[in-house]
């Protein structure tokens, strides 16, 4: 892949909706001979929480297999993009909150543009707070693309 290739970096959930996400980045990424970088963010570890020991063995191992399964399926979505003849750089599964490990590889990838999922929340779901995606655009300096999912 060469070295100035516009490069973009697509924060997918493993669900319909970043299934949606990641075909409309993959269609962007083809027109524009663009390098797809993929980032699932999975649930943190518990005991990354105040208060929380990290727990007996079995739930150590039932966390790892969790995210060895995530990892695996972000995997089958970057085979499924490069058998569609885009190029796919990065793959990555990381644990923690969203908005955070999204902005924190905004930071370290540096890419040319940012693909993220929006779904519109009614009633109760709308005054739980910002979603990850709206903190982006506040946020996180970087050209983004939002994608409306349901």
């Amino acid at each position: 892949m060469p070295d100035n290739a516009l490069r973009m970096l697509v924060a997918v959930d493993l669900d319909q909706s970043g299934e949606a996400v990641l075909t409309e980045a993959a269609r962007y990424a083809s027109r524009m001979n663009a390098v797809l970088d993929l980032l699932h963010v999975a649930p943190p570890e518990p005991s990354d929480f105040v208060g929380y020991a990290a727990g007996p063995q079995s739930v150590r191992d039932s966390v790892a297999r969790h995210l060895r399964e995530t990892h695996s399926a972000v995997m089958g979505l970057r085979n499924k993009i490069e058998q569609s003849g885009v190029t796919v750089g990065h793959a990555l599964t990381i644990q923690g909150e969203v908005f955070n490990a999204i902005a924190e590889e905004v930071r370290r990838l540096k890419p040319d543009l940012l693909v993220m999922g929006q779904s519109h929340h009614h009633g109760f779901f709308q005054y739980l707070g910002r979603s990850s995606t709206q903190k982006a655009v506040e946020e996180i300096k970087c050209v983004m693309m939002i994608v409306p999912t349901r």
